[in-house]
């Protein structure tokens, strides 16, 4: 019984050990809109411990392109990943294009990604399809086009009133 016990917990040990390598990274995560030439956070739990000096200067790159066959767009920087938790601004260069994108965090043996996020550029607008923002747009339409009709018919009352 001693046995089985100990070796339960060295099994478990080793599981947490390779897991260790492998960033949980939850910022950005679906959804997030992040601007370009803005620090943005990013963050995780995990850790690459096992990396040695090399977990403090993991380099992460910006990429594009289904999960399946991701494209190298450029290196964004580098984080300190041998803590047990972890937060790093990253801010993505100006000249890059509005779409999405993901992160990989070079950690070794394995490589730590995010979910598929949007950027922008810092003058786009960022993309929105709340109720709220619809419902926005529709009221500044209505209130151009009750506004364009206005005139129209002052225009016309003004003209009979010539004639």
């Amino acid at each position: 019984m001693k046995f089985i016990a100990t070796l339960a917990v060295a099994a478990s040990s080793v599981v947490a050990l390779a897991s260790a390598d492998m960033l949980q990274v939850h910022n950005p995560t679906r959804g997030s809109v992040w601007k370009t030439d803005t620090p943005s956070y990013l963050g995780w739990t995990g850790n690459c411990a096992s990396m040695g000096a090399a977990g403090r200067t993991a380099l992460v790159d910006l990429m594009t392109g289904p999960s399946d066959s991701l494209r190298f767009v450029t290196n964004v920087g580098t984080i300190d990943c041998t803590g047990n938790t972890g937060r790093s601004d990253i801010t993505i260069p100006k000249d890059v294009q509005t779409g999405k994108y993901s992160l990989t965090i070079r950690t070794s043996p394995d490589i730590s990604y995010t979910n598929v996020f949007d950027i922008v550029g810092v003058s786009a607008p960022a993309p929105s399809s709340t109720p709220e923002a619809l419902a926005d747009k529709s009221a500044n339409a209505a209130s151009s086009l009750g506004a364009s009709s206005l005139v129209t018919v002052l225009g016309a009352v003004a003209a009979i009133a010539l004639l």
